[in-house]
This record gives C-alpha cells, structure tokens and sequence, in this order.
C-alpha cells in the first residue's frame, strides 16, 4: 500500500451539488491529509485507508469491510437539508481521537450503523429529525468503544470516562487497531502508551521496534508474547532504561543483561517473567518506586568464576539453599559460609553443618561466601524484589562484621539512607585479587577503587567497637552508578591530601594522608583502619594512637610535620617495592615532601624524584620510614618591600626601596647585617627560595585505583580469596583455601588492635646561613638557602629585589634589571630582557607578572601558567601563547606562586610579590 499525501481536492472526484465533493479510497490506497476537509460521501473500500489529521465535515460516510477510515480530530456527519438521511455505515474500521456528531437539521433523519469497529476518543451525539423524520437509527453489531459509554444509550458500546488516551490506558482497545493508530495516525507524540513489537530486533533502544517509540519515563508498557519471527526485548548495558508503569505479560518476557539499569517510577508486574542477568563485574541494577507484584517475580542469575571465594548478598526473598543444589548439581559443587563470632561458619554445600539442603537466606543485610567447583554453572533463583522496604540488621557484635547490599540496584554509601549506628564510618570490600578498597563516608575519600556505590549483591566489611550494634538502611539510598566504572576519587579532589602507593610485582596498596580542619592527632571517624590485603599483597598505612590507618586525617600543615609510615609483607625479602607519591601536581604546591629511609640512611624529596625503591628487609615495620614535610611559603611571604625610597638623596625619587632596614622585623628571619645607602637608592633583597620551590618534575600518574584483576574487581561481587584449588566435588573434602583460613589470614589481623606507634616530632629548620656585606646598599634577607651570587650594584638609582636568582653567571650594575627574574619585586621598570638567556623567565611590574620563554620551548603541546595564593589554592590559569605572556595578578601587597607547566612538567615555579 502506498501512502499518499493529498493537499488539493481531487477534481476527478468532484460533482458538485449544494454540499461538496465525494471521496472514494479504493483498495491499496493510503491517504493522508493534513488539513479540514469537507465532503458530500465519504466510501472507503476494501483495502483501502485514510487518514485526515484535522476536522473532517460530510453528508455520508462508508468504511467497507477491511477498509480503515482514522480522523485525528472532529468528524462531523451531517445533513443540511432535503429527505436524504446522514448516514454513518462502518463494516470496517473508524477511529476518531475527537468528536463524532451525527446530526441533521431539516427532516432527514440521521442513522449509525457499526458491524465493524468504531473508537470514538471524544463525544458521541446524535440528533435526527426536526419533528417531521422518524429520528435517528442505531444499531451495533461490531465493537464499539467510547470515551464516554453513557453517550452510547442508543449504540452501546465499552469504554472509560475520559479520552482516547484513557481508553489506550485502561488496555481496553484491542492491539492491532492501537498499533494503527499510533503507528499512522501521527498522534503518538502526544500518547504516553508505547507497545513492544520486536519487528527489527531485541534492542529495547531500537525506536523501530516500538509502536510510538522508545518508551519514556511518563510511558505506560505492557510486554505482550510477540508471534515469530518478532523477537522478545532485551536491554543491553546502555543508557537507563525508564518507565512510568511496566507489565510483563505472563506469556511474555523481558530480560535485563548484565550491567544493564532499569527505573521503574510507578508499579511493576512481572508475572515471574523479568530474566536478571548478572556478572560479578556488570550486576544489573533496578530501581522500582511504586509496587512490585508476581508470585516469585524476578528470576535473578549470577555467572561467577569456579574455584574462588565471592562474597554475596540476595536482593530478593525466598531463596533457599536448594536453589544451590538445583543450580550446581548437588551439594559437593558447591560451599556457602557465614561469618559470625569472629570466624567463619560452613552453613550449606561440601561439609554442611546445617540440615543438609533447607538452609534458609531469609536475612536481606547478611553477607555470605560461596565457591563453585565449576566454571560454566549459573546460580539461578526466583524470589520477590526487595523494593520499597527499610532493613535494619540483626544485633552484631563488637569487631568485623559483613553487611549486604539488599537491593538489586546500587547503594549510595553518602545517603543520609545508609545508617551505620556505631560503626566506623568506613567501609570495606575484599576483591577478588587480594587487595582491599576503602571508602571513609565522613570524608568522601576513596582508596585502591573505593567508591560510594556498592553494586547488587555486595557484600562489605564494617567495623564495630560495641556490641548490639545495628545498620539500618532504607531504600533512599538506591541509585544507578555511573555506566562503565564505579566512581573513584580522582586527581580534581582537594590538594589537602597526599596519595601515596606501595608497588610490587604482586600488586599494590594505597595511604591517604590528609591536612584539615576535620583532622586530629587521635583516632577518630575522620580516620580509616587499615583491613590488611590478603596473599602476597603488600600493605602500607601509618600508625595513629594504637591504630593502623590506611587513611590518616591530621590538622592542618605546619612546617616540619612527620607522618610515620609502615608496612607489612607476606615475608621479608619477597621482593623489590616501589613506594610513589601519586598526586603531588595536585597536592599543595608551598609544600616540600620528604621520605626518609632511616634503615638505609636515604631522605628522598618526593617533588623532585616522586618514587623511592627498596627491599623489604622483615616482614612488618613500623619505624623504618616517615614523611616530612616543609612549607617554603613560612620564609617568602614576609621578604615582599614596599616601594617610596626615603634615601638621602637629593633626587627624592617618590619610588624605590628604604634602605637601611631599619627594623628588621620579618618572623623567624633576621637579616644578616643592616645595609647603609651611600649615593644610592638601591635596595637588594635576596631570598632565593628556588630550590624548595621548583620541583623537577610532576608526577604524571594519577590515583592508581584501576586494578587488573580478571573478575569482580570494579563492581559486582568481589572475594574473600583469589584461589580455591582443590577440586571440591568429593564430599567431605574441604576446598584448599577454607574459610578459618581465610579468618587467620584476612580477619584476625584486622580485629587485632595492637599497633606498636611512636611518636612524632616537629623539627623547626632554621636559616643555614648567614651572608655578609660590605660596602654595599644591599639589604639581603636569607632563608634555607644562600644565593650563589653576590650582586654588586654602585651609583645604581634603579630599584632591584633580587630572589631565585637561577644563572650562575656573576651579574653586573648593567644586569642588575635582569635579576629581577623570579624576583619578590615591587615597582621594577618594564624593561627588554634576553628570553634566550634564560630557559623560562618569570617577573613583575607593578601589579602584572611577565612570563617570557624562548621559542624551543614555545614548540611543547600544553603550554599552561596557573598562578596560586600562598596557601596552594589556585586563583587564575593562563595559557603561554608567545614567547612573552603578560598578565595581571588578582590582587596587590600579596605574594602569589606562578608555575610554568610545559607538557606536564614544571619548568619554573616562583614566588612573586606586588605592590
């Protein structure tokens, strides 16, 4: 059938009379008109089909069997005048989404006659006769469906009040002419109802395979059984799938693939035919907010690797430990344990203390370990959706305890939903590689891959320092995580924090080591202890009051700050690791960092050679290394010198420097010796601050939280234990890696408590040097560390403040200008300087800094100059886009730390001061 669309009158049709033309549609036409129309008679054929979207006037109108008339609007019959009826006959199909009128004025009566199928959307009336006709003639041997069924007295008719909408709504039209009218009537855009066809494929996403396109969150969806060769739908790992209201009919079904997300925000009915497909590295997650109904109305699937521990939760109710038998073939295949006491407990599979077969997971926050003897088996169970409900747990004791996601979508840890009572604020899960991810939800810090979302069927470790305690979650905290990868902390968190990774070629281990107003010299919730990696996995922590802390809140930063850092391995010698320092281009710039090796006698500073190298020499210690830490920015605030030189000379130049420092009053740093001004208004002040300023290089790699492991290891479910070797099908036999072992190696050192620490103390470096001058009207202020140069300037009346100075050229009255590179300056003329002399030269005028480099460098791809606040916040980002960048500072009488980055590393990082 081939549409057309018609915008003309069809003249051949014409024969005009005191109404207006006449329309036939005869078989294999498809007519469409966008516009009112009015005609004398209306004939639609068999095979024939139009389609007016707009009002529609005529005297008569004729729909033969299988002939399919649709009206998006008004569809008025009637008869102005003479003895000829108005007359509707429908044997096939007429749908109106608007009014039907069937009315005559003069003394014609009006007849309806439907043997077919007639929808009216709107108003249903008649009126015939005019006192001299018999009236209006109705008789209904088809279906007939009305907005309004009180309309049809005369006609009958099924229908709701309301509209077509609610007659779509209400599921009372039957599919095929639904699926006409929203597929050819142009009126689907404004119909909330969609209809699965699976003409094209599965793809839920595939708009061709729905009536009215992909459904939307406001869509009401009902999976009917689909007849070949149309396919059931399938949703794959792609964007969130929503609706308003979902049924899944029982002859039907819908199938959720693994890291598919589903919302449902009115009522779900699955009739027990909703397929839930996960893996532990993609779980489905489904959020539901109305009702769930269907005996038994999920069937949820997990596909897991054989032969290791996987911890596990169930989102549903009812699942039994036959289940497990039915999915593993018998009881030896299988191995389910409960951690209670402080031990693991064997409640189902091979050595099965319980009553074989009838244990009853009926506990939605109690976590279990499972191992399979097989690959290529899925446990399947049926069970009703835990959905709308809160679940507080059973009373746990005091130490470790495991804690299950309920819910078979995401959790949100930073929900106010998730109430851990007196627990720690910390949160672990043990993946399937050995290592441990840390989330603190005081701080919202993560560590090796620790996120706030914990994926369906999780399981996760929480510490308690009280008996009868409880957690209480409700389901405010559901939520989707974003597709792909779970949420870490990354390289834009707050530069109060240090990461630093402990690397072998087992695997690795993270410390975070923060500085703010939340932190404290005790342990508290802002802290995070430290739950030991399993196997050959290194560990690294630091030692707080009595406790191992894999993240360790402090107060805020002082210069000369030590950190104790420790680490335990599965043995002494195993190997070489690599302690790193994975965020310094993030972390506070005025800060220099120290590793100090006290065994082998080496301090590395972290910002110029950002990892350190060593052999473990025992198994665990707790004083062979510590972290030191120096704030530059304590001896170069103060250096900054006004401008107004008060000399005695008889030029009273109004801008220079006083000279004579007559009260030397900078904190901590006296200058060496007052300067006296002869015939000068010169005035030199030396700081050279460089060498704790300018790192040699940024460290590139970032939180290194992205772990290789070949399954479980980002979200879904993760193990207790890598390797469970022994092959377990024999009953009796106990899997090589047993649940008390993994309690000696994985719990027992995280419910001990004693931590040797010792303390720690600041030490306050003093200036290493004095400096002389003799004959000079220089005033020198020195800090840490002495310049190289002397700069000897006579019968000067230029105004020099020399800081940083980098070359190890001696410079002359001719250079002193120059030496205003990397200066603490106040009003330096602008002057011309050589960039080609200098690898990168920073200075300033007045209230702008002047960035010059020479052209080699100008060639590198990033090419970026972030200028900081002495307290390391960033304050203003410019990109190098010559060889001389000019920009204004944000503020005056303040000192601001500029740092030139050339393809990601720190060519220049200097502090300069305006006036």
């Amino acid at each position: 059938m081939k549409k057309r669309y018609v915008f003309w009158l069809l003249f051949g049709l014409l024969s005009f009379n005191s109404f207006a033309a006449n329309l036939t549609v005869n078989d294999g036409d498809d007519l469409v008109f966008n516009t009112t129309m009015t005609y004398g008679t209306i004939t639609v054929n068999e095979g024939g089909k139009v389609t007016f979207n707009g009002n529609v006037t005529a005297e008569k109108v004729y729909v033969i069997l299988k002939g399919v008339l649709i009206v998006n609007g008004n569809l008025i019959v009637q008869k102005n005048g003479g003895d000829k009826l108005a007359q509707i006959i429908v044997d096939g199909i007429v749908i109106i989404s608007g009014n039907l009128s069937v009315t005559s004025n003069k003394t014609a009566d009006t007849e309806v006659k439907a043997s077919g199928t007639l929808v009216v959307g709107g108003s249903y009336s008649t009126d015939g006769g005019n006192g001299n006709g018999s009236g209006t003639t109705e008789t209904s041997s088809g279906d007939v469906y009305l907005s309004n069924p009180a309309d049809g007295a005369g006609i009958g008719g099924s229908g709701v009040t309301g509209n077509i909408v609610a007659l779509i709504e209400a599921d009372i039209l039957p599919d095929d002419l639904l699926f006409d009218f929203i597929e050819e009537s142009g009126y689907a855009g404004n119909l909330p109802i969609r209809k699965w066809k699976g003409a094209v494929n599965s793809n839920w996403f595939n708009a061709d395979n729905w009536y009215g396109g992909v459904p939307t969150s406001t869509s009401d969806i009902t999976i009917k059984a689909v007849v070949l060769p149309n396919v059931s739908p399938v949703i794959n790992n792609t964007a969130i799938a929503q609706v308003r209201n979902l049924t899944i009919e029982a002859d039907a079904t819908l199938i959720l693939n693994p890291g598919t997300r589903l919302t449902v925000s009115g009522n779900l009915v699955t009739n027990g035919k909703l397929i839930v497909k996960n893996t532990a590295e993609e779980p489905v997650s489904i959020i539901t907010h109305g009702t769930v109904t269907g005996t038994e109305n999920a069937n949820i699937q997990w596909t897991l690797k054989e032969r290791s521990w996987w911890y596990i939760g169930h989102s549903v109710t009812g699942v039994t430990e036959g289940d497990y038998v039915t999915s593993f073939s018998g009881e030896g295949n299988f191995a389910i344990n409960q951690y209670s006491g402080g031990k693991w407990n064997r409640i189902a599979g091979v050595g099965d203390t319980y009553s074989a077969g009838v244990y009853p997971f009926n506990v939605p926050l109690e976590g279990y370990s499972i191992t399979l003897k097989n690959s290529g088996e899925t446990l399947s169970y049926n069970g009703i959706l835990n959905s709308d409900a809160s679940y507080t747990s059973e009373d746990f004791n005091a130490g470790w305890n495991l804690v299950a996601n309920p819910y078979p979508s995401y959790i949100d840890l930073s929900s106010e939903g998730f109430n851990m009572g007196n627990f720690s604020k910390t949160v672990y899960i043990r993946r399937n590689d050995n290592q441990v991810s840390t989330y603190n939800t005081m701080l919202n810090v993560g560590l090796k891959g620790g996120s706030k979302y914990v994926s369906p069927g999780q399981c996760v470790w929480l510490r308690t320092y009280t008996d009868f305690d409880k957690v209480t979650i409700s389901n405010t905290v559901r939520t989707h995580a974003p597709a792909g990868n779970m949420l870490k902390s990354g390289s834009m968190e707050p530069n109060d924090r240090i990461r630093l990774m402990l690397e072998s070629e087992y695997g690795s281990d993270e410390l975070v080591v923060m500085f703010n107003q939340n932190g404290s010299e005790t342990y508290t919730a802002y802290d995070s202890e430290k739950l030991m990696n399993g196997g050959n996995i290194a560990n690294l922590y630091s030692l707080k009051v009595a406790k191992e802390v894999a993240i360790s809140s402090l107060p805020e930063l002082s210069s000369g700050t030590v950190v104790p850092l420790a680490y335990k391995v599965a043995e002494k010698g195993i190997c070489e690791m690599t302690i790193k320092a994975t965020n310094l281009s993030n972390f506070m710039p005025e800060a220099v960092v120290y590793l100090e090796d006290k065994v082998a006698g080496v301090t590395v500073n972290l910002r110029e050679t950002p990892s350190y190298t060593f052999t473990p020499a025992e198994v665990s210690a707790a004083d062979r290394f510590e972290l030191r830490f120096e704030l530059i920015v304590e001896s170069i605030v103060e250096p900054i010198v006004e401008s107004g030189s008060e000399s005695s000379s008889e030029s009273g130049s109004e801008s220079g420097s006083e000279s004579g420092s007559e009260d030397s009053s900078e904190s901590n740093v006296e200058p060496s010796e007052e300067s006296s001004s002869e015939d000068s208004s010169e005035s030199n002040v030396e700081s050279n601050v460089e060498s704790n300023v300018e790192p040699s290089e940024e460290s590139n790699s970032e939180v290194s939280s992205e772990v290789s492991s070949e399954s479980g290891s980002e979200s879904g479910l993760e193990s207790g234990s890598e390797d469970s070797s022994e092959d377990s099908s024999e009953s009796n036999v106990e899997p090589s890696v047993e649940p008390s072992e993994e309690v000696s190696e994985e719990v027992s050192e995280e419910v001990s408590e004693e931590v040797s620490s010792e303390s720690s103390s600041e030490s306050n470096v003093e200036p290493s040097e004095e400096s002389s001058s003799e004959d000079s009207s220089e005033s020198n202020v020195e800090s840490n560390v002495e310049p190289s140069e002397e700069v000897s300037s006579e019968d000067s009346s230029e105004s020099n403040v020399e800081s940083n100075v980098e070359s190890s050229e001696k410079l002359d009255s001719e250079s002193n200008v120059e030496s205003s590179l990397e200066a603490i300056s106040t009003d330096v003329k602008d002057v011309i300087v050589d960039a080609s002399s200098y690898k990168v030269l920073i200075f300033g005028v007045k209230q702008r800094a002047h960035v010059k480099v020479d052209q080699y460098l100008l060639q590198a791809k990033i090419k970026k100059i972030t200028v900081y606040n002495v307290r390391g916040q960033l304050m203003a980002t410019h990109e190098l886009i010559s060889t001389e960048t000019k920009f204004d500072l944000p503020q005056r009488n303040a000192a601001f730390i500029i740092r030139v980055n050339l393809d990601g590393i720190v060519h220049k990082a200097v502090v300069i001061g305006m006036e």
